[in-house]
């Protein structure tokens, strides 16, 4: 299992100072395209996500050959890269998927929510590595069924998956340990952050000042439990609170890798 953290430069000194290795995602359509794109020496893997979820909610347009140029000059540090996919619109996303294959470059196939499951099948027929999209806005009780129906096609009947699967924009912990992700990027350890939200083990937890007070028991669980923060710097300090939420997910990503989750297809929960 692998996390990336969806992150830009400005978060830069605080990984530097405070981690050795993590992967990081990368979207294009933020970046500054007029400079290279760097592998910092804490990046231990690099995602290029093309941005399109951002492109989309913003209505604006990216363009494919500058973005496929982009990729060619970058190539050397980046380690995987997406197709320019177009929210809603399952045959445009392919069309852009040949076309960037047209001109030699092999992007990460992507699958949207509410797509066409038919247009899964064909991809999971001819690539091994394959990208879910457009969750984002998606409540978790109307996610888990398109996903069961996901990895009902992508698991074999021991609930293995037989294909790698990546969750883009996938923040909820309950999600990402529920299903035989092969990777998932999220951007909470850093906009939460901003929130005054932290992650760990006992779910979210808000300190945020807005609230006018943290109550008892999440204080007492912080205090007993992460002995290396003190309280009223997580509760004052967002990038305490930062580290505190990536340390999390390395941790997230450790245990899933070490035991992975098996899917269980919808068939057999009528039996147990």
């Amino acid at each position: 299992m692998k996390i990336y953290l969806a992150t830009c430069g400005s978060f830069d000194k605080i990984l530097k100072k405070n981690f050795d290795e993590v992967r990081i995602l990368t979207s294009y359509f933020y970046m500054n395209k007029s400079k290279p794109l760097i592998k910092k020496d804490y990046t231990v893997e690099q995602f290029l996500d093309s941005g399109a979820f951002s492109a989309w909610s913003k209505k604006e347009e990216i363009d494919i050959d500058k973005y496929a140029d982009y990729i060619k000059k970058n190539i050397g540090t980046i380690d995987h890269y997406a197709n320019l996919d177009i929210i809603g619109d399952a045959e445009a996303t392919s069309k852009n998927q040949k076309y960037l294959e047209s001109v030699g470059l092999h992007p990460m196939p992507v699958f949207h929510y509410n797509e066409p499951f038919e247009a899964l099948k064909a991809l999971l027929d001819n690539y091994e590595y394959i990208a879910l999209g457009g969750m984002v806005p998606i409540t978790t009780g109307r996610l888990i069924p398109w996903l069961n129906e996901v990895f009902h096609l992508v698991c074999d009947e021991e609930g293995n998956a037989t294909r790698k699967i990546h969750g883009f924009g996938m923040t909820t912990t309950t999600i990402i340990k529920r299903y035989p992700w092969y990777s998932v990027d999220s951007i909470s350890p850093f906009y939460g952050a901003g929130f005054g939200r932290i992650y760990d083990e006992a779910g979210e937890l808000d300190l945020s000042r807005n609230t006018g007070h943290v109550d008892l028991a999440t204080r007492l669980y912080l205090e007993k439990n992460r002995q290396n923060f003190k309280f009223e710097e997580l509760k004052e300090d967002y990038k305490q609170r930062i580290i505190y939420n990536i340390q999390f997910f390395l941790r997230l990503e450790k245990e899933l890798t070490e035991t992975p989750p098996k899917f269980k297809h919808l068939q057999q929960k009528l039996w147990q």
